[in-house]
Order: C-alpha cells, then structure tokens, then sequence
C-alpha cells in the first residue's frame, strides 16, 4: 500500500500468499521510491475489512473519531 497524504491518493497492491517474493520486491521499490508526505506499507491480511481493522487510520475511516467528539461536545452542554 502507498499512501501519498499530498495528492490524498491510496494505491493498493494486492498479491496471493504464494507471490510473497513478488510482494516484496514491490514493497522495496515502493519504500527506495517514496517521496515526502508518502508512507509505504506492506501488511497481510485476509481480506479489506481485516485491513481496516487492523489499521483504521490507513483506512480514512473516521466514524469514530467523529463519534467521540460528537460525544464530548455533547457532553459540554
């Protein structure tokens, strides 16, 4: 996964269990190449929503941030 915060932009490579060599190579590459405001990932999971469990924030998953300050603003009243 290559994140680029700057162009708010996610490319996500997906490879089978068996091309692990391949999805390293990559993954390598991705880091030698990375720029700036970039993060570069290599994670294993078993499926995307294991993924965003796994890593909510990569995810641009918000709800629950919101959720909480919702709360605490809720709370100040």
């Amino acid at each position: 996964m290559v994140i680029d915060y700057e162009i708010q932009k996610t490319d996500l490579f997906v490879y089978d269990t068996v091309d692990e060599v391949e999805a390293n190579q990559m993954y390598a590459k991705s880091e030698r190449m990375k720029k700036g405001l970039q993060d570069v990932l290599l994670v294993r999971v078993a499926s995307l929503k294991a993924l965003n469990e796994a890593y909510p924030n990569y995810s641009m998953d918000i709800a629950r941030f919101l959720a909480e300050v919702d709360e605490f603003l809720c709370e100040g009243r």
